[in-house]
């Protein structure tokens, strides 16, 4: 869980915060994961940045950081990152899988089988400015460097899962809509699914969606009742689930926090 309330109960999410095995460059500030065995260890919570540590208060470059988790089923999962400082390339087993670049932006890696048993996870991390960010010249901005917010591991149940729900509200008069786009992925061959969402005391469910592999966005219109507009004073939110159903069993889901509210300008 990195909210404050489980965002899934089908997929099993692993949680990956905690202390993360670091090395450093011995000299110089550039390494490899070649270099991992001769770097200079340290140990750092995550979430957290270098400049926790004494010893790297004002370190400008590259390290390497190291996790081993267990996965408990065959099939697959979402490395899932919500922040890496600042330029991060992703190793699952020593295989790289992915890269990001900026610190505050959240990604996701996602790997269509995993076997069950140990597995190591390392990034090489910079917080160097570079070409490729718009910083590559002096200026006052500092980068820290680290894994600077939580980290996890989903289990998915299926190739096919729920990438992310987009929600925008309406008001009309004192009625109010919520139109959303769902993004369903699908890691394996073409199949079909139904999907199921619920905002407050509004549901609707979609006929058989034809869902190839890659991506399938999915319009949908509600229309709850009885809705309490969010405001600072009151800041209401909504319960949203999302479920992609096959042959009559959910085989993922989604879930969120809904406000109702519009700005006008």
């Amino acid at each position: 869980m990195t909210r404050l309330f489980n965002q899934h109960e089908i997929r099993r999410c692993l949680c990956l915060d905690g202390d993360w095995e670091y090395a450093f460059p011995v000299e110089g500030t550039s390494m490899t994961i070649d270099d991992w065995d001769r770097g200079a260890k340290e140990a750092l919570p995550v979430p957290g940045v270098w400049e926790m540590l004494s010893s790297r208060a004002t370190y400008h470059g590259q390290a390497l950081a190291r996790k081993v988790f267990q996965a408990s089923q065959d099939g697959p999962v979402r490395l899932v990152f919500k922040g890496v400082s600042h330029t991060a390339t992703v190793y699952l087993d020593g295989r790289e899988v992915g890269r990001h670049h900026n610190a505050f932006t959240p990604f996701a890696i996602d790997i269509p089988a995993l076997s069950a048993g140990e597995h190591e996870l390392m990034l090489h991390i910079s917080n160097e400015h570079g070409a490729i960010s718009a910083l590559h010249k002096p200026n006052d901005y500092y980068n820290y460097g680290g894994i600077s917010r939580p980290v996890e591991v989903q289990f998915l149940q299926s190739p096919l899962f729920v990438r992310h729900v987009h929600v925008v509200t309406e008001q009309d008069g004192d009625a109010w809509r919520a139109r959303l786009v769902a993004v369903l992925r699908n890691l394996g061959a073409e199949t079909t699914a139904a999907m199921r969402v619920t905002l407050a005391d509004a549901s609707i469910e979609t006929g058989a969606l034809h869902c190839p592999s890659g991506d399938t966005e999915v319009e949908l219109d509600l229309a709850p009742t009885g809705i309490n507009a969010w405001s600072p004073d009151s800041p209401t939110l909504y319960l949203l689930d999302a479920r992609v159903q096959q042959d009559g069993a959910v085989i993922d889901d989604w879930r969120d926090r809904i406000g109702f509210r519009t700005v006008n300008v």
